[in-house]
């Protein structure tokens, strides 16, 4: 009877072995394929990512887009939903605006505002968009901060961080001025350095396509050659004058080596090349340096083709419509270029 029940436990044993052997393996598969069904969704949401929301008030604006390339702008899709106001984008291009707020030089702030020197550094990556409205038919030209549109910056006390809104954006009639606006939704404060909640923040700066840089260094280099030929004439005519003499050997004295000059030619001459100067002078100032604009061309909704364009650094930023200035600003294209082979 000990031999026959002991027999009985072992069985009973190996019975529940079995048993929990075979519902690991089934907890195993059935966590497999948990897990590769959210790897799915994780691709699926990826994907999904070209998606850009803005709201502001009570009308929303969205865009069902193909994902954002790095190295241009990107022409989107027409799909929308009826049940809401819906905008579909013609054109995007990427910027990386970066706002330098604090006080500048005769501006008319607020006497405490920014006195003891503090700024205060905004980063706003953002997509100069032109819209057109499915529902109006108006065409629009708005600034969509990218990501989830919040700007912030880390002060004394740790991160600050405030939803911002983008505005309109337009060129002037020429295409050498670019204005746009942010909104700032919350209070932003750094030291002595703030914006109110609500503030209006109005950026504007100088613009030049590659067709007017190409157009501005062609005079400047004419206007060099002009003044380099004028000013050899002058250094020939000069060198002749004060050429050494040499003998004659017929008279048996010492004689000039060349006639005497003209001296109206040589007054004449002499206004050519002030002239010449003054014109070089002003096709210089006209064209702009190089290390004052954006380091790599990049692309506007508003221009025709595929005309890059470059905007002028240290724009100016004013708290409001017409107000005082408070800051600077500057802008860069977001594309795959590397930041060391940007300036060839």
């Amino acid at each position: 009877k000990t031999k026959i029940h002991c027999t009985m436990n072992l069985y009973l044993f190996n019975v529940e072995i079995w048993f929990l052997l075979a519902a690991q393996v089934v907890s195993i598969v059935a966590f497999r394929s948990s897990s590769s069904s959210v790897s799915v969704d994780v691709l699926n949401n990826k994907k999904n990512l070209g998606t850009c929301t803005r709201s502001r008030s009570t009308t929303q604006i969205r865009a069902n887009s193909k994902p954002y390339e790095d190295n241009g702008g990107s022409n989107v899709g027409s799909d929308s939903n009826p049940n809401e106001t819906t905008a579909n984008f013609a054109s995007s291009f990427p910027w990386r605006v970066v706002l330098d707020i604090g006080r500048e030089p005769l501006a008319r702030m607020p006497f405490d505002w920014a006195r003891q020197g503090a700024r205060m550094p905004l980063v706003v990556p953002s997509d100069f968009c032109f819209i057109r409205d499915a529902t109006t038919k108006n065409n629009k030209n708005l600034v969509v901060p990218r990501g989830d549109g919040i700007v912030s910056f880390t002060g004394p006390e740790g991160v600050v961080e405030s939803p911002i809104e983008g505005g309109e954006w337009k060129l002037s009639e020429d295409s050498t001025l670019l204005t746009f606006s942010y909104i700032i939704s919350q209070e932003l404060r750094r030291r002595d350095v703030y914006l109110e909640a609500g503030t209006e923040l109005i950026l504007s700066t100088s613009v030049y396509t590659q067709t007017n840089l190409d157009r501005l260094n062609k005079k400047y280099y004419d206007a060099r050659e002009e003044l380099w030929e004028n000013g050899g004439e002058l250094n020939a005519m000069s060198d002749r004058q004060g050429a050494s003499k040499k003998w004659n050997t017929k008279t048996e004295r010492w004689e000039m080596r060349y006639p005497n000059e003209n001296p109206f030619n040589f007054v004449a001459k002499q206004f050519s090349y002030w002239g010449a100067m003054a014109k070089q002078t002003q096709t210089r100032n006209q064209r702009p340096e190089v290390e004052t604009l954006s380091d790599v061309g990049g692309k506007l909704p508003s221009v025709d083709g595929e005309e890059n364009v470059y905007l002028v650094k240290n724009g100016v930023v004013r708290y409001g419509e017409n107000g005082p200035v408070c800051g600077l600003w500057t802008a860069q294209p977001i594309t795959n270029i590397p930041a060391w082979d940007r300036g060839k």
